[in-house]
């Protein structure tokens, strides 16, 4: 019984090696001393290769498993980031980088007008120039001198 036993393993153990090397080509575990997230960690590894090795059963694709996985966490992420792009309370420039990720354009016209009056940030500060117009793509305050204007059919040609 027991030499049928180690027969046995001696047979399967490639499965073992190959789900470590697997493993740790891409590894979502960080260090921690907190054993559930050790736990947790080791969980999500072998989901990924399951889901992975089910997807391309069930597709007959050659997926790169790199791609997979992008597009894995892409897919656990989005449901939260379409939450998150509308709360008023996070930074403009967060909820812009969101608008980014997701692909959807900006519904903010260039050199918008700013509720408050600051110094142009292109200007020297001697100049000191004041400005309430904010450059739409960083947001900086910017002078009418260093403001680009566009009309609005080359505005929205530009973000189609």
């Amino acid at each position: 019984m027991k030499r049928e036993m180690i027969t046995f393993y001696n047979q399967t153990k490639r499965g073992v090696d190959v789900v470590d090397e697997l493993c740790s080509n891409y590894n979502i575990a960080r260090n921690t001393k907190r054993w559930p997230m050790v736990i947790l960690y080791a969980a999500m590894n072998l989901a990924a290769i399951n889901s992975i090795i089910i997807y391309k059963a069930n597709n007959n694709c050659s997926l790169p498993r790199r791609d997979f996985l992008r597009d894995l966490g892409l897919g656990l992420i989005s449901e939260h980031l379409q939450n998150r792009k509308n709360n008023q309370y996070l930074p403009k420039e967060l909820r812009k980088r969101i608008q980014d990720h997701l692909g959807e354009s900006s519904k903010e016209p260039p050199n918008k007008v700013a509720r408050s009056i600051r110094r142009c940030e292109i200007c020297p500060t001697k100049k000191d120039r004041k400005t309430k117009y904010v450059c739409y793509k960083c947001n900086c305050y910017i002078c009418m001198e260093h403001a680009f204007f566009t009309c609005e059919n080359c505005t929205r040609s530009q973000h189609e």
